[in-house]
């Protein structure tokens, strides 16, 4: 049974990638809290937050990496960890009203069913390949109610390829990290306007 499934058993929409790093598992699962994570705005196309590094309440001059907003406790909670094999993320937010995330514990994350809002679980699994790591990160996404899941029927129809695209741009900004290749910056830049793009594609 994945992790995924203990804590976001019945979902509305999935999403899933991988990719071979040439680092070992030690290296790949430190970069996945190391990389900067509201650049990639997967949680903007998630749930239509148009301004994720504000919302976060993280310092703009520093990078906000995983590790950095889970210590911070502005949202995002680690619901399970194995280090060097396996890594699960939960956020919420409310997808009305101020489309703002919603801080919970661990504990309360699986139980959280306030209406009008959004969970997503994000499974990272690391895997010995050779030399190298394969990375495989499982995102799944639950409306917490019939009237915000009919609501984003709709707006799936935009953000679904928008998540399919910037999922595998986050797991390779995690590769550039994990190999020290320096290229995180770069895959910023060269992407700005795919992520305004796909920033578009929020439900509003």
């Amino acid at each position: 049974m994945a992790a995924t499934d203990l804590f976001l058993p019945q979902t509305d929409e999935t999403a899933f990638a991988d990719i071979l790093v040439a680092a070992d598992s030690a290296r790949t699962y430190a970069a996945i809290g190391s990389t900067d994570v509201t650049t990639i705005r997967l949680w903007g196309v998630l749930s239509g937050l148009d301004d994720a590094r504000r919302r976060f309440g993280a310092d703009p001059a520093e990078p906000r990496t995983l590790d950095r907003l889970l210590a911070a406790g502005v949202g995002p909670v680690e619901l399970a960890a194995k280090p060097d094999v396996r890594r699960v993320i939960g956020i919420a937010g409310r997808y009305h009203f101020d489309r703002q995330v919603v801080k919970l514990s661990p504990e309360e994350f699986a139980a959280f069913d306030e209406p009008g809002s959004v969970k997503a679980v994000a499974e990272f699994t690391l895997t010995p390949d050779g030399d190298a790591t394969r990375l495989w990160c499982d995102l799944r996404v639950r409306a917490t109610d019939e009237d915000t899941r009919a609501t984003l029927r709709t707006a799936w129809i935009f953000a679904r390829p928008a998540l399919r695209l910037l999922l595998p741009r986050f797991l390779d900004a995690v590769r550039a990290q994990a190999e020290g290749s320096g290229s995180q910056g770069a895959e910023q830049g060269d992407s700005d306007g795919d992520h305004a793009d796909a920033g578009d594609l929020h439900a509003g």
